[in-house]
């Protein structure tokens, strides 16, 4: 089996498929060594660690080197978080997939919000957007890598349903391989979404969204961790800094079990 299918069959499986993500090669192998069968990028760990903010605020080019440095660095397949494509341009935006998927990645993922205008795409244009990505994947071979298309209608203060359903239709229309609604959390929403969908429906874990049992009952597919494990780290590292700069005794820094890295 090779890595493009076996990351197509993780969305099938009886179970949840956990998708955690990584920010750094390091993060990527610690994910590897605990048992992620395949992982993702997270956009805003990966601006975190350039001491930027989320939201494509570095040249295109930097990014990419970022994320041929964790997909070198397991042989795990590795979904990348591409954003909005660095672009409103769809051959930009096609040739910036490519180059992505060129380094090995196995799926992207690519958002229905323009970077450029701070809106929602039409949805028209992100529909021509995802089909003109087919295309190019096909044309060069690259056929099988899984395009999971985000919809960012319930990222917005006022968010209707019936836009996402109509969004979530019209991509899988266009041919993509999964639809990925961060900030859904209603249980009848997501029922219905799954019910109306072909294609695996991917949700965000978030405080009151992320039980693997029920999430998968109301047809949940994939569950992405986003930038979860990296804020967890960075808080660590800040609690610790304080704690080493005001306390006294310094004991608490070396709780931690014995490190064991596969390298």
């Amino acid at each position: 089996m090779n890595k493009y299918h076996h990351f197509h069959q993780l969305h099938s499986q009886t179970t949840l498929f956990k998708l955690l993500n990584a920010w750094d090669p390091l993060s990527a192998v610690l994910l590897q060594q605990g048992g992620c069968q395949a992982i993702g990028t997270t956009s805003r760990g990966m601006a975190n660690e350039r001491t930027q903010n989320d939201g494509e605020s570095c040249a295109f080019n930097t990014f990419l080197m970022q994320t041929k440095q964790i997909i070198n660095a397991v042989d795990i397949g590795v979904s990348v978080d591409i954003e909005s494509g660095f672009s409103d341009d769809i051959q930009a935006i096609c040739e910036h997939v490519l180059a992505i998927v060129e380094l090995g990645a196995v799926g992207i993922n690519i958002e229905d919000s323009s970077k450029v205008t701070g809106q929602l795409r039409d949805l028209d244009q992100q529909s021509e957007i995802l089909r003109a990505i087919k295309r190019t994947l096909h044309s060069a071979g690259f056929s099988q890598v899984f395009i999971n298309a985000r919809i960012d209608t319930h990222l917005s203060p006022v968010r209707h349903f019936t836009d996402t359903l109509s969004r979530a239709k019209a991509y899988e229309n266009s041919g993509v391989d999964g639809v990925f609604v961060p900030g859904i959390i209603n249980r009848n929403d997501i029922k219905v979404l799954s019910r109306q969908l072909h294609i695996p429906l991917n949700v965000l874990a978030l405080p009151y969204c992320n039980h693997n049992e029920q999430l998968h009952n109301w047809g949940v597919k994939r569950l992405s961790f986003g930038n979860t494990l990296s804020d967890n780290c960075i808080d660590l590292i800040q609690k610790m800094t304080v704690a080493a700069l005001n306390d006294q005794d310094h004991s608490a820094l070396f709780q931690h079990q014995p490190l064991q890295l596969p390298f």
